[in-house]
């Protein structure tokens, strides 16, 4: 006897009707790519119920609905329900097919689709259900199998139009095709929304990276896991467009690429050459602290009046020069000394016995002696006439004695005054002398003003940015070991301007950005306007805390602005010059006398920086320029920067002129070379250097012409060009 089983299979109702499933199966999967929505745990075949079996017929599967479900409570239930809900993951699935059985196979009906929501993903699940409108016969009523025929419903989430998504995604896919079409693709890599924004108002499509490909080359393989943009779709169901363009552009090269990072160094093939470009290869070279001061020691070959001149404190490689820092540290304690002496004398202080350890008259004359012979040497006296040289203790005892005076108050010990030297025991005469070698050491040292009497020295990190790791000491021994503790070519010692210009005695800074748009002709754009970046604290040499003395916004932003100070009140260039005005200065000294000189600085240190710079045709540049003014208007570079800080604003000054420099520098990319008229915002066309005869080298490309006398090769087509 055939038992219903067999018949069943020899009618071929069960192979025809796995056919019927694929055949759903892959309408399904049509009808999902079509709404823009990528399952990716389908589960088996559909499930096929037969009337006269207890159990229920599906092809052999790895996995089962229970595979997704993690409650192992729901696998062991002794009343098994067709339909249950877990509580960890919050999706539906059905109960054990083993324990299925005629008397809950009623409860099967409809075909329905299920989304699941785990692991951020977009999921389905499909659980079938028998047609409810075709009764189940009994066994004993007929021996003919009869299936349960399954019918097909809608495939979505209630919560998603899938009609509103279909017709958006075709609208985003022709915008992205149109944006590649005109290779309008940028990528940033960073956080500026100011000139995302500004792109996307020109037209422009955003490229989206992986969380893993964002540190991979540009040109590389794109990785496909989830996206930081989330899903497709968005939380109210409608679709997220950001996710369909990173698909569309997955593996498509961006058109323009502004990379935040201070670290780039992805000069190879990955980047097309035609693709804009926010870097010039090894930027660092003058962009660094030591990379800086290198450049500017040949900076005097590109001066050039009312156009380029700079003026910068001396700085040092104290890992590699530590006997020119060591002779500039003794010789800046001197002059220090002599100035303090004068001050003090002039302020009508009583020195005699002042302070627990006052200090020998002495060493007034050794600072006179040490100046005189600087003198001598600057005026080449010393051709014919061996240097006296002083020890290492006598050094020593000057520096420390020095330092009790200036930074600790003491005086002059007054019995070894009357003690000393009959032409000299007065303390006027000592004056008289100290003056007049002043007065000559003015003349021959450029910084004279810059170096004060305290003779501070400030320790910056080379590569770092942000005031990280900046550090102020006056000590030569601590400044040595400091230097000698870390890696070389870590910091580098510069000269602390002693006497700022401050506003409401606060201490400030400038900031300028200016923009290179081609490295030959060197082309040099300066914003008009600049940043004034304000301390948080009062001026004072009583401590040398950053928040004092750093007026670089990522650290100033650490502390709590004091009411009513100058760093609350945002001033700008417009007040700063007005202010100028109140106190005593003539004209309009920012316009007439600071911003000028600022601008020359920048030519003057771009020219000498322009050896350096790669001949890119398609790479720009936005820098930040530090400056810092003297009380005598003088302007002084203390660092250039390479990616300045552009997000976030820290103050009201900074969120309108961020968002505005950066519209400026696209205006001046993409509309000026095509318009020599068009707009290009606050940005003004500063230097433009003239194009010699002599073009510069920018490595080898010879071109040779005729035709080759080699044999005819597969590597030699080109019968009219040779590229060497």
């Amino acid at each position: 006897m055939i038992s219903p089983k067999n018949d069943f299979l020899l009618q071929g109702f069960y192979k025809t009707k796995l056919v019927q499933v694929k055949q759903q199966r892959k309408q399904f999967e049509q009808q999902v790519l079509k709404s823009v929505i990528r399952p990716t745990n389908l589960i088996q075949s559909p499930i096929i119920l037969n009337k006269n079996t207890d159990k229920v017929r599906r092809p052999t599967s790895t996995r089962t609905l229970l595979n997704f479900n993690h409650n192992n409570e729901e696998k062991n239930t002794d009343k098994p329900s067709i339909l249950s809900k877990t509580t960890k993951n919050n999706y539906q699935t059905i109960a054990s097919t083993d324990d299925i059985s005629d008397s809950n196979e009623e409860a099967v009906n409809n075909f329905v689709l299920l989304k699941d929501n785990f692991s951020s993903k977009e999921s389905y699940s499909i659980i079938f259900k028998a047609d409810s409108s075709e009764e189940i016969e009994s066994e004993n009523k007929s021996d003919e199998s009869k299936t349960i025929e399954m019918k097909e419903i809608s495939m979505e989430n209630p919560n998603i139009d899938h009609n509103g998504s279909k017709a958006t995604y075709f609208v985003v896919q022709r915008r992205v095709e149109e944006a590649i079409k005109n290779k309008k693709i940028f990528l940033i890599r960073g956080d500026i929304p100011y000139l995302e924004n500004t792109l996307k108002k020109r037209g422009w499509i955003k490229k989206y990276e992986s969380r893993k490909s964002r540190h991979l080359p540009y040109g590389s393989t794109a990785i496909t896991d989830p996206p930081s943009i989330g899903n497709i779709h968005l939380a109210d169901g409608s679709l997220n467009e950001d996710y369909v363009i990173f698909s569309v552009l997955k593996h498509i090269s961006p058109d323009f690429i502004w990379d935040c990072r201070n670290d780039f160094v992805e000069w190879t093939g990955h980047i097309k050459p035609d693709t804009l470009l926010n870097r010039f290869e090894k930027s660092f070279i003058y962009t660094s602290k030591l990379g800086m001061a290198t450049i500017l020691e040949n900076v005097h070959w590109y001066i050039e009046d009312d156009i380029a001149s700079v003026q910068y404190p001396r700085s040092y490689n104290v890992a590699r020069d530590k006997t020119a820092f060591t002779d500039d540290y003794r010789q800046t304690a001197a002059v220090s000394f002599l100035k303090w002496f004068i001050d003090q004398v002039e302020q009508g202080v009583n020195l005699t016995n002042k302070g627990s350890s006052p200090i020998s008259p002495k060493q007034i004359e050794f600072a006179i002696k040490r100046c005189e012979e600087f003198i001598a040497m600057k005026n080449d006296e010393y051709l014919d006439t061996p240097e006296v040289l002083i020890s290492s203790i006598e050094w020593d005892k000057f520096i420390d004695d020095y330092i009790m005076a200036v930074h600790h108050g003491n005086g002059i010990i007054d019995e070894e005054l009357e003690q000393f030297d009959s032409e000299r025991s007065s303390l006027i005469i000592l004056y008289n002398l100290a003056l007049e070698t002043l007065k000559k050491v003015k003349e021959i040292d450029p910084q004279y003003e810059l170096n004060g009497t305290r003779n501070i020295w400030i320790l910056k990190p080379s590569n770092y940015c942000c005031g990280v790791g900046i550090a102020m000491a006056h000590k030569l021994s601590y400044i040595i070991k400091r230097v000698q503790d870390c890696a070389r070519d870590y910091f580098i010692v510069q000269k602390y301007i002693e006497k700022p210009l401050l506003v409401r005695d606060t201490k400030f800074d400038v900031r300028q950005w200016y923009l290179v748009t081609s490295s030959y002709p060197l082309t040099i754009w300066i914003y008009k306007e600049s940043f004034l970046r304000f301390s948080s604290r009062p001026f004072s040499f009583d401590s040398y805390h950053e928040a004092i003395h750093i007026c670089n916004t990522a650290v100033q932003n650490k502390y709590i602005i004091p009411k009513n100070s100058a760093r609350s009140l945002d001033w700008d260039c417009e007040k700063l010059n007005e202010y100028l005005k109140t106190i005593g200065y003539t004209g309009e000294p920012w316009y007439e006398k600071i911003y000028p000189k600022i601008c020359q600085a920048i030519i003057a240190t771009m020219l000498a920086a322009q050896e350096h710079m790669d001949k890119r045709k398609y790479s720009f540049e936005l820098y930040g320029a530090d400056f810092v003014i003297m009380n005598d208007l003088s302007v002084w570079l203390i660092e250039i920067n390479t990616n300045p800080r552009m997000h976030p604003p820290g103050t009201r000054i900074t969120q309108r002129l961020y968002p505005n420099v950066l519209e400026s520098l696209i205006k001046v990319i993409m509309d000026y070379p095509f318009n020599p008229n068009a707009d290009t915002g606050d940005f003004v066309l500063a230097y433009k250097q003239m194009i010699t005869d002599v073009q510069p080298n920018t490595g080898l490309c010879l071109t040779a012409l005729g035709k080759s006398i080699l044999p005819k090769s597969k590597s030699l087509q080109h019968t009219n060009w040779q590229y060497l």
